[in-house]
């Protein structure tokens, strides 16, 4: 289900209701609402690593000074996008 996170949460509205009046907790709420968003940002993250990746892979005779795999930026990358996602 790769709907926008409130879109799909408002979809489920009723269903948290459901959840409460069987005895969920709000925490349990926020983690079924907010897993299908964490889902689409690792999926987003991996990709993008995987074509960053490739794309170093191919440019790697144009860059300069510069390590193809640089472990640091992409790891910096992928935290700061993850943080914002």
């Amino acid at each position: 289900m790769f709907l926008p996170c409130a879109y799909a949460v408002s979809q489920r509205y009723h269903e948290f209701g459901v959840r409460l009046a069987l005895g969920a907790g709000p925490s349990e709420l926020i983690i079924v609402a907010m897993r299908g968003g964490v889902r689409i940002i690792l999926w987003g993250v991996g990709l993008g690593l995987l074509g960053a990746l490739v794309l170093t892979w191919v440019l790697s005779s144009l860059l300069y000074g510069v390590q193809p795999l640089d472990p640091p930026a992409l790891i910096g990358v992928s935290l700061l996008l993850i943080t914002a996602g």
